[in-house]
């Protein structure tokens, strides 16, 4: 009665176990985020690079990337961006060569392919 706790007024029905200094006792604000908007780590864009390095794989992953449902959000907008690129430079492309062509084929000292 001294000021000093008593074993039934201390007592636990578990053990506590030292929390790690400067650790808050809840779940981190990751747990808390769906693991779809996580951020990416350097791991993941490598693998994301190199995949959209391989020749035809990178096409088909591109549109599985943009249009799932389970991908990663920052990967899936990084895919958005480079598709829209994509489209843009094969309109370009095609633009520029129908105009070598129209250009060859109707001008008076025109480029011949023959």
């Amino acid at each position: 009665m001294n000021g000093t706790p008593t074993t039934a007024q201390n007592s636990t029905p578990y053990p506590s176990s030292p929390q790690p200094k400067g650790r808050p006792p809840h779940p981190g604000f990751w747990d808390y985020v769906h693991p779809t908007e996580r951020p990416m780590t350097v791991k993941d864009w490598v693998v994301t690079q190199f995949i959209l390095a391989l020749p035809v794989i990178n096409l088909i992953m591109l549109l599985v990337w943009v249009f799932g449902k389970t991908s990663n959000v920052n990967r899936k907008n990084y895919c958005r961006a480079s598709l829209w690129l994509f489209l843009f430079f094969m309109v370009l492309y095609l633009l520029g060569t129908i105009g070598v062509i129209l250009y060859a084929r109707w001008s008076p000292s025109g480029i011949r392919f023959s």
